[in-house]
Formats: structure tokens, sequence, C-alpha cells
């Protein structure tokens, strides 16, 4: 195995997003950066990020990533500034550490004076260090945000606002949610739209070829899942379908039922977004059938592999609006999650249970499922809970009150919300599949 041909493919497309950004910053008048990522090139971005901010002061630009959430577009500016401050501290002995002189300190302010903007401490830290930094990069990647909304008007009232040129703003997207589409559309002058288009299926499948071992079974299998995984991506499902085929047969002649699985419902994943829930649907039941076999001889990741099939089950019945078996289905995945001593599916698997009869209307059923999901949230410690769906899981139980047979229980349920999660527990955007 050659590691400079394992590199390459990744080279070549962080070197591709070097100089999209490039491209960038030689228009004099943009002022920001809609750089939209499909959802398996967001790694690549992550790898770009970490280069650049543990090489700080080795390379032109001085990139800086900022994560303050967005609670309302009026103090966000405030936020990122006080955030800015705290990054600059940080990368103090980095930049040292690369022969930059590093003693940048915020100008100071009249006390009666307004805080200095994001922005403007941006200009003051690109004023000090220059010419070593051709730019400075503020890349937005808020934890959080109260509406996509509201981070369309901050977006969009801050690129006309106060500007300085060696300052440019980066707010990297995915491709299925791309928020500030239609802000970029009306401000194409200010705000430059770049597609990534990295092509990461040909790109791991360059990989694969480069680790070589493929006339070994398990180099072979590997090979036939990511070409299975380009095809998908390419819309070609007869290929996608044939790599599947002799994957899982490989596996199956070897007893490798947690591959078998894997292989299918990588391909039920792909179905459902091409041809419909019905079709991811028959493959994932055939990874169901993989996974009981796995539980019949004993395997020891059979139940495991059971719970990861029927989620992919229960997936397809909720895209269907199956909601009645899709229920029973998630109920099924809660009480394998319980089985095999796992807290979070298991409040996962009520809380999907819940909702799904939520949307069937059977709302003694969906009272019940969610109160189970609040049961298993009892079992995990405070910063799994807070890392978990519960949140979600208390939200549908408060849109039952609004029955009038559940309406004496709202008081009782926001209390004992309040003691799992703490004051501020409802979430931001609504529940269901998504959450």
């Amino acid at each position: 195995m050659e590691l400079p041909k394992l590199r390459k493919p990744v080279l070549e497309r962080l070197e591709r997003l070097r100089t999209q950004w490039r491209t960038f910053t030689a228009l004099p008048e943009s002022r920001l950066l809609h750089w939209v990522f499909a959802s398996d090139e967001w790694s690549m971005l992550e790898t770009l990020l970490s280069v650049e901010e543990h090489g700080s002061g080795t390379g032109p630009d001085l990139f800086l990533r900022l994560t303050s959430p967005l609670r309302s577009p009026e103090h966000y500016d405030h936020a990122l500034a006080q955030e800015l401050l705290t990054r600059h501290a940080a990368l103090r002995e980095r930049l040292a550490a690369a022969g930059v002189e590093s003693s940048w300190q915020p100008p100071r302010v009249a006390p009666e004076a307004s805080p200095l903007s994001v922005m403007a401490l941006a200009a003051s830290i690109h004023q000090h260090y220059s010419p070593r930094f051709r730019h400075v990069a503020l890349v937005l990647m808020p934890e959080s945000m109260a509406s996509e909304k509201a981070w369309a008007q901050w977006v969009e009232r801050t690129v006309r606002g106060p500007f300085a040129s060696p300052v440019r703003w980066i707010c990297p997207e995915s491709s299925e949610r791309n928020a500030l589409e239609q802000v970029a559309r009306g401000t194409p002058r200010l705000i430059h739209t770049c597609v990534a288009g990295l092509d990461m299926s040909t790109a791991l499948e360059e990989i694969s070829e480069a680790a070589g071992d493929l006339d070994t079974p398990e180099g072979r299998f590997r090979h036939l899942f990511v070409q299975m995984s380009r095809a998908l991506g390419a819309g070609d499902l007869r290929r996608a379908e044939q790599c599947r085929t002799e994957a899982v047969e490989m596996a199956g002649a070897r007893g490798w039922r947690h591959l078998q699985v894997v292989a299918r419902i990588a391909l039920g994943s792909g179905l459902l977004s091409a041809e419909g829930p019905q079709a991811a649907l028959a493959e994932y039941r055939q990874a169901e059938a993989v996974a009981l076999q796995a539980q019949e001889e004993g395997n020891p990741s059979g139940a495991r592999l059971l719970l990861q099939s029927r989620l992919a089950v229960g997936s397809a019945l909720v895209a269907s609006a199956d909601w009645k078996n899709a229920a029973s289905v998630y109920e099924q995945v809660a009480a394998l999650a319980a089985q095999i001593g796992d807290p979070l599916m298991e409040l996962e698997g009520w809380r999907m249970a819940a909702w799904c009869h939520e949307q069937a209307q059977s709302w003694e059923e969906s009272w019940h499922c969610g109160t189970r999901a609040l049961e298993a949230a009892q079992l995990m410690d405070a910063p799994a809970r807070q890392n978990s769906t519960l949140g979600y899981a208390g939200a549908g139980l408060l849109r039952l009150t609004e029955q009038a047979h559940f309406k004496d229980k709202r008081t009782e349920l926001e209390q004992q919300m309040e003691h799992l999660l703490g004051p501020e527990w409802q979430p931001t955007s609504p529940g269901g599949p998504q959450a």
C-alpha cells in the first residue's frame, strides 16, 4: 500500500477548494463566499479548515472559524466579536511559533461608544498582520440558530453593511439545506456562490484502488461497496444493484452478516431517494432477514444488526406515510435497544413511535410511547440527555396536552422536562424524523 497514492485524491480536492477560495478573493466587490457542499463533501471542508487553523501563520490567509449560536440577528454580531477575541487569543502561540509577531490587541474605544463590530475587529487584525496575511477569513458555522429566516436576514444585512476588502466572510452550507440561496441570488455582486463539486464518490474509488488487496475477499468487498456508492451517486441503479448483489453474495459465503446488512441498507438509502420508499423498503426487509438469521446463528451482533435494519424499515414506512406500521416498527426498535442496553436508541425508538402515532391521530398510543421515551431518558446521564432527541419527545407530549384528555398533564410535563434538560428544554425546530 503506497501512502502517497492514498493521499493523492484527498490532496487534489483540498487544492480544488483552495482554488475556489482564491477565485472568490480575486473578485473585488464580493464580500461573502456562499460555499455549498454535498453531504459527503463536508468532511473535506472540515479537513481544509483544520489544516488552515492548525497551520496558522504558515499560509497566505488567516482562517478563523466562528461557531457562536445565532439567537437573534440583533445580538449575533456582538457574540461573533466576543468569540473572535477568544479565537485570536487561542492562536497566539501558533502564530508566534510560525514567526508571526502576535501582539495584536483590540483597539480602545471610549466608554460611551458602541462596542466594535466583528468586521472592525477583523479589519484591525488584518492591519496588524499585513502584509503577512492577504486576507482574514471569518468562517461562520453557527452551532444553532433561532431560524433559517433569522440567519438569512442577518447575512443580507451584513453584506450590505460596513466592509473591509481584506476581510471576507465564508458561509458554508449543505446542498440539502441551502438556506442562503435566495439571499445570494438577490445580491450576486456581494455574495459569490460556489458549489464545491468535489465528486467524493470518485475520490473514494481512487483511494480504494490505491489501498490494493483487490484480489482478497476483504479488499474486493470494500471496492464493490465503494463502486456501489459511486453508482448510486451517478443515478446508475442497475450498476449499483449489480455491485450490491456481488458484495452480498461474497459476504454471505463467508458468514459476514454485518456486511450483508450494511450493503443492503446502503443500497436501500439510495433507492429511497431515487425510486421511492417501496423500493427502499424491499431492500431494508432483506437486511432485516439477514439480521434475524444472524440472531438465530447466535451472532453476538445480531440484535444490533436487527436494530439498525428496523430503523431503516421505519424510515421507509414514514416516507410512505404508513404511520401505524411505522409506529409498530419503532416500538420494536425501542424494545431491542432496551435489550442491548442502549438508552439513547431506546429513547429514539419510543420518540419516533410516539410521533408516528401522533400523525395517525392515535392520541393514547402517542402519549404512552412519549412517556416511555422520558422513562428511557431517566437512564441516561445529563450530557447524554442534552445530546439526545429528548427535547423533541417532550415537545411531542406538549402538543398532546392541547387535547382535552391530556390538558391537565401539561404542568407536570413541563416540570419533568425542566428537571431532565433545564429551563430552555424546548427545541427551536419542529420534531419528526429529521430531529
